[in-house]
């Protein structure tokens, strides 16, 4: 049975905990409805707003919902400016390309690299 630990009315997001008595496995699991920033993304996408300010060397490249703050610190991120900038770009490109507001590609695709019989799969 779930059990809200917290919710944050300014990100929308909501903490639970999960515990498995058969297992003794406890969870915190975070919950958001990113459903208004991805519409939002879209039509932004689409209306190609930013065309004329990228000329003016601004660009609204992707609108990131608070949750994939934590979604990615989770997969190393830090965040707090120190980060590859090219390296959260083809994260976004190549598992989120939902948050960019944009229909053009900067950053490349993410590659990953796997030394099992010099194989290299693009992600």
């Amino acid at each position: 049975m779930s059990e809200i630990l917290d919710y944050d009315p300014v990100t929308g997001i909501t903490h639970y905990f999960d515990f498995d008595e058969a297992t003794g496995e406890a969870h915190i699991r975070s919950e958001a409805d990113i459903e208004p920033v991805l519409e939002y993304n879209k039509k932004v996408a689409n209306a190609n707003i930013d065309a004329a300010g990228i000329r003016q060397s601004w660009w609204t490249y992707a609108k990131i919902p608070p949750i994939w703050f934590l979604k990615f610190r989770a997969r190393g991120f830090k965040l707090d400016g120190s980060d590859d900038t090219e390296r959260l770009l083809a994260e976004i490109n190549t598992h989120a390309p939902a948050l960019k507001c944009t229909q053009l590609n900067h950053g490349g695709k993410l590659k990953i690299v796997h030394d099992l019989g010099g194989k290299t799969t693009e992600g």
